[in-house]
C-alpha cells in the first residue's frame, strides 16, 4: 500500500518514507505498469494533439507550447498531421479513442470534421477546437482572427494605391480560408473597388500551391498588382512566380500576408498578419484541462489578436526583399 502511494503521488506518504521507497524502486529497476494503473485510474495520462499540416511553423509553435503545459501538468502529449484530409483524421480518432487517451486537441480538417469530433464524444473524450469552427459545433475553441486582420491588410494594400487586388487562400472547405476570404472581399466592397472573380483563388496550403494559383493569377488579362496569401508558404509561391515572370516586389507585384515565420529568412521581409500560436495553444490546453478536472460550464472560446508586421512586401520600409534561396 506505501509503495502503492508514493506510485500514485499520495500526501499521505511522509517525505523520507518517499525517499525510501524511491531509492528501492531504483534499485530493483522497478518501472510502474501504466497500463495497470489507467485501468484503475480509468485515466491514460496521455492528451492527443491533431493538427493539418506539422510542416508548418505555425503549428509547430504552438504544439511546442502545448507540449511543455501538458508535461508541467502530468500528461504525455502525442501528435498526429492529418494533412487536411478528413479521413485521415478519423482514422487517428479511431486509434486515439482505443488507446483511452483522456482529451484531444483538433485543428479540424474540413467542415466535415464535424464526424471526427462527434465520434470522439461518443468514446467519451473530451474535444477542444484549435484554430478553426467547425459549423453546427458547439465546444471549446481557442483560435486567432481571420476576417478582421483580411480586412486589414487589404485596407493596407489599397492604401498603397492599390486597385485591382487578389487572393490566394486555404481551400474552400477549410473555415480559416472562407473567413479570409470573406474579409478581403468586404475591404474591396466598402472601398467601392470590384471584386472579380478569377481574382479570388483557393489553393492547397503549400508553396507549390500558392506557385499554381499566382500563375493563373498573373497569367490573367489585366492581372491584380497586390496579393493577400492565405499563409507564408502561399506567399513563398506567389514570390516564385513573380520571379518566373521577372516582377520586381514590390514594385511590380505587392503582397502581403497571413502568418509570420520562423522559419526560412527569405520570408523576413513578408508584411504579415501575425496569429498568436503559443498563447492558442496555452489557451486550448486550459480549456482541455479543466474539462477532465469535471468542469461542465457551457463551451468557452478564446479569440486572440495578433499583430500586424509591416516590411517592404508591401511596400513599406522594412527588411530588403530575398535571395532565391531554393536548391
Amino acid at each position: 500500500m506505501t509503495v502503492s502511494r508514493v506510485v500514485n503521488n499520495s500526501r499521505l506518504v511522509s517525505a523520507s518514507t518517499r525517499e525510501r521507497v524511491e531509492r528501492a524502486m531504483e534499485s530493483v529497476g522497478y518501472i510502474p505498469n501504466s497500463i495497470a494503473r489507467s485501468l484503475v485510474q480509468k485515466r491514460t495520462g496521455v492528451l492527443a494533439l491533431l493538427v493539418s499540416d506539422i510542416t508548418h511553423t505555425w503549428f509547430t509553435q504552438l504544439g511546442h507550447e502545448v507540449e511543455g503545459a501538458a508535461a508541467a501538468a502530468g500528461y504525455l502529449l502525442v501528435f498526429g498531421n492529418t494533412d487536411e484530409n478528413e479521413l485521415t483524421e478519423r482514422e487517428y480518432a479511431e486509434k486515439l479513442s482505443s488507446l483511452h487517451v483522456d482529451g484531444v486537441l483538433l485543428a479540424p480538417a474540413s467542415r466535415e470534421s464535424r464526424e471526427t469530433i462527434e465520434l470522439l464524444q461518443r468514446r467519451g473524450i473530451p474535444v477542444v477546437l484549435i484554430d478553426r469552427e467547425v459549423e453546427g459545433v458547439e465546444l471549446d475553441i481557442a483560435r486567432g482572427e481571420s476576417y478582421t486582420p483580411a480586412i486589414e491588410l487589404t485596407d493596407h494594400l489599397i492604401a498603397h494605391g492599390h486597385t485591382r487586388l487578389g487572393i490566394v487562400a486555404g481551400p474552400d472547405h477549410v473555415w480559416t480560408a472562407q473567413e479570409r476570404v470573406r474579409g478581403f472581399k468586404a475591404a474591396l466592397r466598402r472601398r467601392g473597388l470590384p471584386v472579380p472573380r478569377r481574382f479570388v483563388r483557393h489553393a492547397q496550403l503549400t508553396r507549390s500551391g500558392g506557385a499554381e494559383e499566382a500563375r493563373k493569377l498573373l497569367a490573367s488579362e489585366d492581372p491584380p498588382s497586390a496579393i493577400l496569401a492565405g499563409n507564408s508558404y502561399l506567399a513563398a509561391g506567389i514570390v516564385d512566380v513573380a520571379r518566373e515572370r521577372g516582377l520586381r516586389i514590390p514594385e511590380d507585384l505587392a503582397l502581403v500576408t497571413f502568418d509570420d515565420s520562423e522559419g526560412p529568412s527569405e520570408w523576413a521581409f513578408y508584411s504579415c498578419y501575425e496569429q498568436p500560436a503559443r498563447a492558442i495553444g496555452a489557451a486550448a490546453l486550459r480549456f482541455l484541462l479543466d474539462r477532465l478536472a469535471g468542469d461542465r460550464s457551457g463551451a468557452r472560446r478564446a479569440v486572440l489578436r495578433g499583430d500586424v508586421r509591416l516590411r517592404s512586401s508591401c511596400g513599406c520600409l522594412g527588411a530588403a526583399p530575398p535571395q532565391d534561396h531554393r536548391q
